[in-house]
């Protein structure tokens, strides 16, 4: 097996002190949002305050989809995409202004080349950090916003999985919003995943979008076909780690059972700060 596999969520770039949320977004563009305000499902999202689980709530619509509403929910899709886009693109410091004491930022400037990253975020924390990127391979699953990149290269929504719970998903207009649609890293990151000794999650909450890229290497490791590896999920809290069980079960994995599972589970907090032993061994191991 090769060494150590890290797979970045947006909860790392949130405890690098960055205002990349869903709900930071939305309230820097909710005066966008009103200048759409017929559209019902912006409404919805606004009444609700769907807009702190963006993804969640497409994936919601995309469940409740009725014939005559797909054209609607792929123009909400796109104002919400092109906007998630102009926002983070803009490169302002008051977003991206990095807590150099914070876990991520000494994470970040301890990798070395024994180190695989895939990251789900569209940032790169290096470049914007100034920290040279010593990793053997780093991949940007839902596209990266550098190098020019146009909009319709960022993947923003759901997993095929919503497919089995309404036939209309498979509509020219949602596919789209499917985020393995088209994508060539959904086989690629399974391989990664089953390929390293140890795999370290940080700040990814393995939401049931994203069910399509961990439910199968999950189902292994449970199963014990992909045995004796140390598996890390580094949150902010034991909420976080709730948050995390909760939403694995969405997708019909079970914490518990990774737990007792052949590979080790170590979950890791970091608001026990960088002086944390179990903090400081999984700095060992990148």
């Amino acid at each position: 097996m090769k060494d150590t596999l890290i797979v970045l969520g947006n909860g790392f770039d949130l405890d690098l002190g960055w205002k990349t949320s869903y709900a930071d977004f939305y309230q820097a563009k909710k005066h966008i949002f009103q200048r759409y305000n017929g559209m019902k499902y912006i409404q919805d999202m606004e009444k609700g305050e769907y807009w702190y689980d963006l993804e969640g709530y497409i994936r919601a619509c995309l469940v409740k989809l009725q014939e005559n509403r797909a054209d609607e929910l792929n123009s909400f899709w796109q104002v919400c995409r092109n906007n998630i886009f102009e926002y983070l693109s803009i490169g302002n410091n008051a977003i991206f202004n990095t807590n150099k004491h914070s876990c991520a930022y000494m994470f970040l400037s301890g990798i070395t080349r024994k180190t695989t990253i895939v990251t789900f975020n569209y940032t790169n924390p290096f470049t914007k950090n100034n920290i040279e990127n010593h990793a053997a391979e780093y991949i940007h699953v839902h596209g990266a916003l550098e190098n020019n990149i146009q909009v319709n290269k960022i993947k923003l929504g759901v997993d095929s999985f919503v497919r089995d719970e309404n036939i209309l998903v498979d509509q020219e207009l949602t596919q789209p919003l499917i985020k393995s649609y088209g994508n060539e890293y959904i086989d690629k990151v399974f391989q990664l995943l089953k390929t390293h000794k140890n795999i370290i999650f940080y700040g990814h909450s393995l939401g049931q979008t994203d069910a399509d890229y961990f439910k199968s290497y999950f189902k292994h490791v449970i199963s014990g076909n992909i045995s004796e590896q140390n598996i890390y999920f580094i949150t902010k809290d034991t909420k976080g780690l709730q948050q995390m069980k909760d939403s694995l079960r969405r997708y019909n994995i079970e914490y518990s059972d990774l737990v007792l599972s052949k590979s080790n589970v170590f979950p890791i907090f970091t608001a026990q700060g960088v002086d944390n032993d179990e903090f400081k061994e999984v700095l060992s191991l990148i």
